[in-house]
């Protein structure tokens, strides 16, 4: 039984350096994968911090429109932390799409500014107040207008931003809730005519 026992425990021994070398090896491997990743990504020409790009990367569709999205808004760009992930995409599209509208900028940048500014704490003393910016500048704050007064107002300033401070009032803006379709049922009498149900 001792010989069992030495010969056992000198199984397990050998068994763990050979396990400790082949870990050490599976890690190598990982970390020249990390390495390549890294070189990758280098090779894009996008001298920001890897977190940042990250966070421009994924809203993109085509090579190369982080760096043309960059070139345009600076390499020092972050996004708001308050502004939805709708918004971003949004925002990137008009600064990579050769058919966005000069008006689509001018309103992606006013909300840039507006949510970069909500981050600030600028708006704290205004919590029940809607907020009019125009060409990255605080016009006014007042109450909400109504659809016909938005639209005339759109038609004077475009790509204006008139957003409520309070954030539940802005959810529902930003992100409005679309009601699931009914469905509709038909069926068909005696003579062929069709009737809902």
């Amino acid at each position: 039984m001792k010989k069992f026992r030495k010969i056992f425990f000198e199984q397990k021994k050998v068994q763990s350096k050979t396990d400790n070398t082949s870990n050490i090896n599976r890690n190598k491997i990982i970390q020249n994968e990390d390495n390549l990743l890294v070189e990758k990504f280098n090779t894009l020409h996008l001298n920001i911090p890897f977190k940042i790009e990250k966070s421009i990367r994924i809203y993109e569709k085509n090579p190369n429109e982080a760096k043309k999205f960059l070139d345009y808004m600076g390499y020092n760009f972050r996004w708001s932390v308050s502004m939805p992930d709708n918004i971003r995409s949004q925002i990137f599209w008009v600064f990579t799409n050769d058919n966005a509208q000069e008006d689509d900028k001018e309103h992606s940048l006013n909300c840039i500014y507006f949510y970069d500014n909500l981050d600030k704490g600028l708006f704290n003393e205004h919590k029940d107040e809607w907020v009019m910016i125009y060409k990255q500048k605080i016009i006014k704050y007042g109450k909400e207008y109504t659809n016909q007064q938005l639209a005339d107002l759109d038609e004077k300033m475009p790509g204006i931003v008139y957003l409520p401070v309070d954030p539940l009032l802005r959810e529902k803006i930003v992100n409005p809730k679309v009601l699931p379709a009914r469905a509709v049922y038909f069926n068909y009498s005696d003579d062929g005519k069709e009737y809902m149900i």
